[in-house]
This record gives structure tokens, C-alpha cells and sequence, in this order.
């Protein structure tokens, strides 16, 4: 199985997981790279991320469809973090089977290749939720939910209310791992510097296309790593972007730094409690 995502996170979980269910993985970062791959190795089914830094998911599973006949069979699996799954405005698109939204479980995971792998053995669960599958519909990068209106300010969900980690939810999505939980968590606090710079960058040149794509890779990783108030903030300040207006897109990112000096403030405190 190829797994293409530009998240460390994402990555790392997939990596752990998947094996773990029976698949064997490689990952890459880049649509370039899943070309490289793509390549050079057989793929029997591939998991790739929606939003890359050198192209989108519809574009990258094109590009490897083009590589041979069996490419063009094999089955793509779209993953996305954002809004784009859920909004009004859908069409269908022939290049991937289907659209998961982040984060994925283990229960989750072991459909996926029950349905597309022939010899992989069939979960015991229950049907997954619509909120986790989108199809047959996707939706085109950028085009959902941008006609729908801006909700008045005070009405808009403030991350601040919600926990800054919660372990019980970090634990349920890895499966009750807590070597994964640590690592998990560890991978995304070591990020978080170079994840708030790009956010501010992105911020100061005024470009609300550069803040959408900085803010979805933070929001896909954190995911699965149980900060619900990140995870929130990601998502408000995701939607802003979409409608396409900077000066609308204050409050939340200012919110999302916020969150990011809140978790990185309990990682100090939970190194400080070790210590001591």
C-alpha cells in the first residue's frame, strides 16, 4: 500500500497501524515521490491526502494513473482533513474511489482494505458513519461550501472552551496504544514551531491561499493526537479561508496561534511534572 501525506503525523500513524492490520507500507511526502515510487514498486491500493505541496490529490492520483494499464486499475483512496468533503458544491471525479475524512481508525482502516484488497480479511464491525466516508460525490479542492455565508460574530465556535489534550481521545484513536499515543503527541509538539511560523508567514504576506494550506497540514496531523482545541481551531480558521477574504480571517487566527501557545505551554508543563 502506498500512503501519500506531507503530515509527519499522519504519516507516523499510518506507518504504525497499518501493519499492524496487515498491510505492508510506503510512504510518501509529495506527489513527486508517490510518482518515484509508483514507479519502481507494485502498489495495490493507495491512500493519498487530498491537499500536497505539489499538487492536489485528484491532480497526484492522475499522474499515477498515467504511469501503465494497471496503474489506471488500481484503486485510489482519497483522505482529507478540510471542509472540501462536506460542502453543497460536489462533482464526481473518476480519479480516486472514494473520500475519508481524517482521522482514520483501525476500524476504519480495516474496511478500506477489506473493500479494495481481495485477500484481506474482512472486519467484524459496524457499517462506518457518513461522516467518515464521503462518496460517490467528491468534492473539487476549493470549490465546497465557499457560497455559504459567514455565521455573525458571535456565534462562531471558540476553540478556547475545549480541552487542550484529551489523553481518552488520544487513546481511542490509536487503538489503546500508548507507545503510539507518545509518539504521536511528540512528533506533533516538535512540529509546532515550524507549523506556527509558517501559519504567520503565510499570516503577514496577506495570502489566505498559503494560511489555508499551512493551516490543513497542521489540522490533519493533530487529528489523532487527542487536542481537541487545535483541531477546532484548525477547522474555524480552515473555513474562513475558503471564502476567500483575509480580513476575515482574524479572530480564528489568532485563536489557532493561540491554541498552538496553549498545547505547547502543557508539553512544558508535562516535561516540568516528569522532571520533578
Amino acid at each position: 500500500m502506498l500512503v501519500v501525506d506531507d503530515d509527519e503525523v499522519s504519516q507516523h500513524y499510518l506507518d504504525a497501524v497499518l501493519p499492524i492490520i496487515g498491510a505492508k507500507v510506503v510512504v510518501a511526502g509529495t506527489a513527486a515521490e508517490a510518482v518515484a515510487i509508483a514507479s519502481e514498486t507494485s502498489i495495490d491500493l493507495v491512500l493519498m491526502d487530498l491537499h500536497l505541496p505539489d499538487a492536489n490529490g485528484f491532480e497526484a492520483a492522475n499522474l499515477l494513473r498515467r504511469l501503465s494499464a494497471d496503474w489506471a486499475r488500481t484503486p485510489v483512496v482519497a483522505m482529507t482533513a478540510g471542509r472540501d468533503a462536506h460542502g453543497h458544491d460536489v462533482v464526481t471525479n473518476d480519479e480516486v474511489a472514494e473520500v475519508l475524512t481524517k482521522p482514520l481508525d483501525e476500524r476504519l482502516l480495516r474496511e478500506v482494505l477489506a473493500r479494495y484488497l481481495p485477500l484481506a480479511e474482512s472486519p467484524n464491525t459496524e457499517p462506518q458513519s457518513d461522516t467518515a466516508r464521503i462518496t460517490p460525490d467528491i468534492a473539487e479542492p476549493g470549490q465546497a461550501g465557499e457560497e455559504a455565508d459567514l455565521p455573525a460574530p458571535n456565534s462562531l465556535a471558540h476553540a478556547g472552551d475545549l480541552p487542550v489534550v484529551d489523553k481518552a481521545q488520544a487513546r481511542e484513536r490509536s487503538g489503546g496504544r500508548e507507545a503510539l499515543v507518545v509518539e504521536l503527541m511528540t512528533l506533533l509538539i516538535a512540529e509546532l514551531p515550524r507549523h506556527r511560523q509558517d501559519l504567520h508567514v503565510a499570516w503577514q504576506r496577506r495570502d489566505v491561499a498559503l494560511l489555508r494550506e499551512r493551516v490543513h497540514q497542521l489540522g490533519g496531523g493533530c487529528r489523532y493526537c487527542g487536542v481537541p482545541q487545535l483541531a477546532a481551531a484548525c477547522d474555524e480558521l480552515e473555513r474562513r479561508c475558503g471564502h476567500g477574504a483575509i480580513d476575515e480571517c482574524e479572530e480564528a487566527f489568532r485563536e489557532l496561534i493561540a491554541a498552538c501557545d496553549r498545547l505547547t505551554l502543557w508539553a512544558e508543563d508535562q516535561a516540568m511534572t516528569d522532571i520533578n
